[in-house]
């Protein structure tokens, strides 16, 4: 597997994470131009090995403006 420059930069020293399992056969996708988000996609299973996104300055200037709704429970998904 290897990531585009864009993509790779999400990481520590360019470099995504390693030793997952499973992981070779993977599909990285990579949303926005450039890039704001990506992840590695198991393809068998559509589930995401891991995700990573940017959060740009103008963005770091919001967090912990929007707190999370009250009341809102989320579920594990089924089988788990």
């Amino acid at each position: 597997m290897v990531l585009a420059v864009t993509e790779s930069a999400f990481f520590v020293d360019d470099e995504p994470p390693i030793g997952l399992p499973y992981t070779g056969r993977g599909i990285d996708y990579a949303i926005g131009t450039p890039p704001s988000f990506v992840s590695l996609f198991d393809p068998d299973t559509s589930t995401p090995f891991y995700s990573a996104y940017k959060v740009l300055p103008g963005q770091a200037a919001d967090i912990g403006k929007y707190p999370r709704p009250q009341g809102v429970k989320r579920n594990d998904p089924p089988g788990t």
